[in-house]
């Protein structure tokens, strides 16, 4: 039994973990590359997502970008695309979408256990 707080991210780890043990490779955690984006796409990918009340900031840092929380915590967005980066410590991925226009118009933030949401550019 588990709460709603967590509660599916465990499911998932319980699951992958029979996987392991079973062989069944469709349920294999993926294994990102590093990936060297320009500048120029991190300056596109800089700003607000979401609404007030759930704000997440996405700020740069010399040639680094990090995601800035509700709570004011920071973490290290590590590009495994050009437009996908990943958190390492939690293992979320973020996907910066675009609109038809080519302009950066969302954030699709998913979860290890594959859940996601979409935050619009504010």
């Amino acid at each position: 039994m588990t709460n709603s707080d967590d509660g599916f991210d465990l499911m998932a780890d319980i699951v992958r973990s029979v996987a392991a043990h079973y062989d069944w490779g469709i349920l294999e955690p993926k294994v990102y590359d590093r990936h060297e984006p320009s500048p120029v796409t991190f300056d596109r990918l800089v700003g607000s997502y979401g609404n007030p009340d759930d704000d997440l900031r996405v700020v740069r840092i010399d040639d680094a970008l990090f995601l800035v929380g509700p709570g004011g915590e920071r973490e290290a967005l590590t590009p495994v695309s050009q437009d996908v980066f990943l958190v390492a410590e939690s293992n979320i991925l973020y996907d910066f979408l675009e609109n038809d226009d080519g302009l950066i118009s969302w954030l699709r933030v998913t979860l290890p256990s594959g859940a996601n949401n979409d935050y619009p550019r504010r």
